[in-house]
């Protein structure tokens, strides 16, 4: 079963090629052992991050100080030649050298050391130090979309000026303004034909980047459109039908439940594009559930069970993760087997 895989060390193979279909996981062995395999594959999961930073702490010859100065970033000795904050504020395109592994910044007189990441300030980014390598990977990420949108001007007004958004926009109006969807737009968009492996660690990299993306970004960006427009129309018709669903309350607060899941304020930009293009399958499986569950709701009834005994566990793990301000790759994928087990 996929819990014993855990335990032998092969839930690498068992998670990607488990079909998930009513009956795939084996639960004789409990909740207990589902915990046991979350945090298992935790562990694992983290401990090339932490080798990571442990080896760049070594390279530099960082002994860590008493207390974090400014942007959370840490005094070290032996630390690179520092500039002046004034040198990293209120950029606009690539001017600053190449990105280094780690970066010293004079702060208040005094000289700091962490990991750089390009700070999103809205009309233009900061080059900062940052503690740790995860943090200043999430920073850096929207600091980098933003350096592009700066650079790439004319196409992101483009992009916001795309026939059918304002209909799509009205579509999404439970959800936010017609102003930040197109904003999520930009910036998926962005993250699919610029913000991409390997990201440009100087200013040659970056102008190649924004070469090859220009051609490209309209698109993807019509694209990304259609998909959105398509997944907010499934979600509407299936809250049209709940709405109208009398006597199966379980059912519908399910359905509801999975509905909030799925189709978050920013799920454009917060859910990956891999996953994002299976949402239509989702949303059609939900609406299918509906159309037999008054020939079998004893069925449909055993089927939510099942599924509850793997989520509940998992949801456990789950916001105490969030809590913590912590990712888990096992749990990312385990949340998206899930989904899949629903279609199944």
């Amino acid at each position: 079963t996929t819990l014993r895989a855990v335990r032998d060390g092969t839930w690498h193979y068992a998670c990607a090629s488990c079909a998930w279909t009513s009956r795939a996981v084996d639960l004789e062995d409990g909740e207990d052992d589902l915990h046991l395999a979350m945090k298992l594959a935790q562990r694992e999961a983290e401990a090339p991050r932490a080798a990571a930073f442990e080896a760049a702490m070594a390279s530099a010859e960082v002994v860590e100080t008493a207390e974090s100065v400014g942007t959370d970033a840490v005094d070290r000795t032996e630390a690179p030649p520092a500039g002046g904050a004034d040198d990293y504020q209120a950029l606009t395109d690539w001017t600053f050298g190449p990105l280094p592994e780690l970066m010293s910044l004079k702060v208040g007189g005094r000289e700091v050391i962490g990991f750089p990441a390009l700070h999103d300030d809205g009309e233009a980014v900061s080059l900062r130090p940052y503690d740790t390598p995860e943090e200043a990977e999430r920073v850096h990420r929207a600091g980098l979309t933003r350096l592009f949108a700066l650079r790439l001007k004319d196409q992101v007004k483009a992009l916001q000026r795309m026939n059918g958004l304002r209909e799509v926009a009205l579509r999404y109006a439970t959800l936010g303004s017609e102003q930040e969807l197109k904003d999520q737009l930009v910036d998926a968009t962005l993250g699919r034909t610029c913000v991409i492996d390997p990201w440009p660690t100087d200013a040659a990299a970056f102008e190649a980047r924004v070469d090859a993306a220009k051609p490209r970004i309209m698109l993807v960006g019509q694209e990304l459109l259609r998909l959105t427009d398509g997944i907010l129309a499934e979600r509407t018709a299936l809250e049209k039908r709940l709405t109208g669903l009398k006597g199966l309350d379980a059912v519908v607060e399910d359905l509801r439940r999975q509905l909030d899941a799925l189709i978050v304020k920013r799920f454009l930009v917060n859910v990956p594009y891999e996953r994002l293009s299976q949402y239509p399958r989702y949303l059609k499986a939900a609406n299918l559930r509906l159309d037999k569950l008054r020939n079998n709701p004893a069925r449909d009834a055993q089927l939510m069970a099942d599924w509850q005994g793997l989520h509940r566990p998992f949801e456990r793990e789950w916001i105490d993760m969030k809590r913590q301000g912590a990712d888990d790759p096992f749990l990312d994928d385990f949340r998206w087997l899930l989904e899949e087990l629903r279609v199944g």
